[in-house]
């Protein structure tokens, strides 16, 4: 078990990282999101979004 356990911790650890890395860059992409959506709100228009580019 204590083998298993060794052999596996360096893939978790690099899972975990890449796992907060992603939770991050969401995190900071959030508020431009917010932006997005009330930019879109105020003008009325039905403008393609970022998401269609």
């Amino acid at each position: 078990m204590t083998d298993l356990l060794a052999t596996l911790y360096p893939w978790v650890k690099a899972l975990h990282i890449m796992a907060v890395l992603t939770w991050m860059a969401g995190i900071f992409y959030l508020p431009r999101l917010f932006v997005y959506h009330v930019e879109r709100g105020q003008n009325g228009a039905e403008e393609p979004g970022p998401a269609s580019r």
